[in-house]
């Protein structure tokens, strides 16, 4: 879920949170591994420490930087 401007397009929303969502599994990847037979989910759900993906933060917020101007090139040719 995300809250954007009634005039910023929703299929540039969609764009944003697929770039985060591939981000967040790249993450998971990196921390965990890339074996095929791993549970990320499981990984996640155990987790104990409350700042384990505090470093994520950056990623979000230069995707949230990339993504903040609609009309710009890069944004635009995202949607093709």
């Amino acid at each position: 879920m995300t809250i954007a401007e009634r005039q910023y397009n929703q299929k540039l929303v969609f764009v944003y949170l697929q770039e985060v969502a591939h981000a967040f599994h790249d993450e998971l990847r990196n921390t965990y591994g890339s074996s095929n037979n791993i549970d990320y989910l499981s990984k996640v759900e155990t987790i104990e420490n409350q700042y384990a993906f505090l470093k994520f933060e950056r990623v979000i917020l230069k995707k949230k930087k990339e993504f903040k101007d609609m009309n710009k090139q890069e944004n635009l040719d995202k949607l093709n």
